[in-house]
């Protein structure tokens, strides 16, 4: 797979319900993606099943970089 010459990129977004519970889960889901860009479980998770760290790709390093 040529991660770093993609067809088109897509940014996913997670909707929460604007309650209580709906911010705590949010919350919950931020500080876990987070640890795992950390930690490098999302390097690991990305090689084993794109080939490639994703996060390293133009399109994301563009949009993260905002």
């Amino acid at each position: 797979m040529d991660t770093e010459n993609p067809i088109y990129t897509e940014v996913n977004a997670y909707p929460f319900a604007r309650t209580e519970r709906g911010n705590m889960l949010h919350e919950m889901v931020d500080a876990t993606i987070k640890e795992m860009i950390e930690d490098g479980t999302h390097k690991e998770f990305c090689m084993k099943w794109f080939g490639s760290d994703v996060m390293e790709t133009e399109a994301a390093k563009e949009y993260y970089n905002k």
